[in-house]
C-alpha cells in the first residue's frame, strides 16, 4: 500500500500512512501485521512490510518464514471459530440470560441486537476458540531427495538471514536455483510415469484419484 508507519514496523509516517491509520480509526478495524517483514528487497538486502492485513478482531495472522520462490512472504490468514465440543455448557447458560426488557418496547432491529449481544458474550465466555486447520495434500511428485534440496534451501535462507551477507545471498540463491531444478525434475518424472500408466483396463474414474 505504499504507506509508512510506526503501527506495522516503519521508523517513518508518510501520508498514506496517516490515512491508512485514519481507517483503522474510523471503522474500528484490526491491523493484524505485527514486526514481522513480509518482502525482501534482493537488491539491498532488505526486508520490509509492504503487505498489510486489515480486518475485523475475528482473524488472525501469521508470517510463514519461507518466501516460496518469490520476493513476498506468504501471509496465513485463519478465522477463530468457537470450539463447540470444549464448551462448558453450564456457563454458558449462566451467563446467557435473556430478559423480557431486552425485547419488550423496542424494535425488533434493536430486540435482535440486544439478544445477539448477550449470546455473543455468554459464548466468548464459556466457549474456547481455535482456527481452522486444513489438510495438507500430498504431492505424488515429491521425494527424498526434494525434501532434502529443500532442506538445504531453508538452512541457506536462515544463515542469511542471520547475516546478511553477499557471499550468504549467493548461496542462498545457489540452493533455491538447486532445488527448483530437483522439484521440476521430479515433476516431469512423475508426469511421465502417471502418463504411461494409462491405458483402457482401468476405469477413467480411477485416474483422478491419482
Amino acid at each position: 500500500m505504499s504507506g509508512h508507519s510506526p503501527l506495522w514496523g516503519n521508523a517513518d509516517t508518510n501520508t498514506r500512512g496517516l490515512q491508512i491509520e485514519k481507517l483503522l480509526n474510523d471503522h474500528n478495524l484490526c491491523l493484524l501485521n505485527n514486526d514481522e517483514s513480509t518482502y525482501f528487497h534482493e537488491p539491498t538486502r532488505t526486508f520490509h512490510c509492504v503487505d498489510l492485513a486489515i480486518s475485523t478482531s475475528s482473524l488472525s495472522l501469521q508470517v510463514d518464514n519461507d518466501l516460496h520462490n518469490s520476493d513476498n512472504f506468504s501471509i496465513i490468514n485463519s478465522v477463530l471459530r468457537y470450539n463447540f465440543k470444549t464448551a462448558n455448557w453450564c456457563k454458558f447458560s449462566s451467563f446467557a440470560k435473556i430478559t423480557k426488557e431486552m425485547v419488550s418496547n423496542n424494535s425488533i432491529d434493536t430486540a435482535v441486537e440486544n439478544v445477539t449481544a448477550v449470546l455473543i458474550a455468554a459464548a466468548d465466555c464459556s466457549i474456547p476458540k481455535s482456527a481452522n486447520t486444513f489438510k495438507k495434500e500430498r504431492k505424488v511428485w515429491w521425494n527424498s531427495d526434494c525434501r532434502e534440496a529443500k532442506k538445504k534451501q531453508i538452512k541457506a535462507w536462515t544463515r542469511f538471514c542471520r547475516s546478511p551477507t553477499t557471499a550468504n545471498l549467493i548461496c542462498y540463491k545457489q540452493a533455491k536455483a538447486i532445488s527448483r531444478r530437483i522439484q521440476r525434475r521430479s515433476k516431469r518424472e512423475s508426469w511421465g510415469k502417471y502418463i504411461s500408466s494409462i491405458n483402457s483396463i482401468i476405469p477413467s474414474k480411477n485416474y483422478g484419484k491419482e
